[in-house]
């Protein structure tokens, strides 16, 4: 006779675990996903396959939200009819929703017989939770198939919510030790943001729709055909501009990546200020994601607009090995052989540190393609990837 423990062991395994688990998600909130990237920790043998997420209720109705939308716009010297904008309400909406804490949702990962899933811990104070998995390589291998069918991405989704069963869904890239990783600023890199001209900025990010740096499209879309090259994205951008901006990366045909934007709490004393500074966020993402992949070969592109060559040229020194190559899209006119990037890229190869004005990267793709098919050779490249 079974015992009644094993009996209810048995059907404890045999239970959906989101049914074990619950989600308090309620129907008038939502949950975003983001893209993350799972990797392999060679040392102990175990495959992390990460998930986060942003869990709020957006309020729409709110007749207080409503009057906040409009100082805000106010605050930010918008015009007057900027309420009246759909482009202003949807992007503006994100910075009044109200953050739920303390919220848990299970997530799946992949689909099938390969899903797992994943009990992240509770949300905090914006929202915000993460969770992983930790998968041996052979518990991990159906997940690892079915990203092998689908470019290298396993879908991922929530529980559905009570009330109306609505499930959110997300991705996780899976990135093997080896290869490339492009690690890509966002404003004025592959988005037209004019970060230096504050008013320009402010209307580019809630009253016009986001507009490609041509070039540097076409470089990333060329990108996206290697296979063996992944892009992560480590913006200055706050992440309530998360679903614009990967609507924009979809709208315009350029890879998706894991994305690393920036907490915005109302206590920063500058929405422009947290646009503009990124010396003490980009660094330890960076530095991160250099750990995660240390034998892939890393390209830091970025523009001159911020402190990305500072931070870059940092980054570059202290990983000769991995860093090879940094591209700085230059939006401020300043003479590449002047001081500041002297003093930036001091003691680095001038082959691996490039600055290129918008007409240089007229070229890009050429300059990528040659740069990937180089990226395990130590030796310089030839002078038509030195911008003469």
């Amino acid at each position: 006779m079974t015992s009644p423990a094993l009996l209810v062991a048995a059907l404890l395994i045999a239970a959906p675990l989101q049914a074990q688990i619950g989600s308090s998600i309620k129907a008038d909130e939502r949950v975003v996903l983001f893209d993350t990237a799972a990797w392999l920790d060679e040392e102990a043998g175990v495959w992390h396959v990460p998930v986060a997420g942003w869990i709020f209720e957006p309020e729409e109705d709110s007749t207080t939200r409503e009057v906040l939308m409009r100082e805000f716009a106010d605050v930010l010297d918008l015009p007057e009819d900027s309420i009246d904008q759909e482009i202003y309400r949807r992007r503006a909406r994100a910075f009044f929703v109200d953050n739920e804490r303390g919220k848990r949702t299970p997530v799946r990962v992949g689909s099938g017989v390969a899903a797992r899933w994943v009990r992240p811990g509770r949300s905090g104070r914006d929202g915000h939770f993460t969770g992983e998995l930790l998968l041996h390589p052979a518990d991990a291998a159906g997940l690892l198939a079915e990203a092998d069918r689908n470019g290298g991405w396993i879908p991922t989704a929530t529980q559905p919510r009570r009330g109306d069963g609505e499930v959110f869904t997300g991705q996780v890239q899976v990135l093997p030790p080896e290869g490339g990783l492009l690690i890509s600023d966002i404003d004025d890199t592959i988005k037209i943001s004019e970060v230096r001209d504050r008013q320009a900025l402010l209307e580019r990010t809630f009253l016009r729709a986001f507009e490609p740096t041509p070039s540097l499209a076409s470089m990333y879309r060329f990108m996206a055909t290697d296979d063996t090259f992944a892009i992560a994205y480590v913006s200055s951008s706050p992440v309530q501009l998360v679903e614009p901006i990967t609507a924009f990366l979809e709208e315009h045909d350029l890879p998706r990546g894991e994305m690393h934007l920036r907490p915005f709490r109302w206590k920063d004393s500058s929405f422009f200020n947290l646009l503009a500074s990124s010396m003490e966020t980009k660094p330890p993402v960076i530095e991160a994601l250099l750990e995660r992949w240390p034998r892939r070969k890393v390209v830091l592109v970025g523009d001159s607009g911020e402190h990305d060559p500072e931070i870059y040229g940092e980054i570059a020194r202290a990983h000769p090995d991995q860093v090879f190559f940094i591209m700085i899209r230059d939006v401020t006119g300043e003479d590449p052989e002047g001081e500041r990037y002297l003093k930036a890229f001091a003691d680095l190869p001038d082959w691996r540190c490039v600055v290129l004005t918008d007409a240089d990267l007229a070229n890009a793709a050429q300059m990528m393609e040659y740069a990937a098919e180089r990226r395990s050779v130590t030796d310089p490249p030839s002078s038509r990837i030195q911008g003469d």
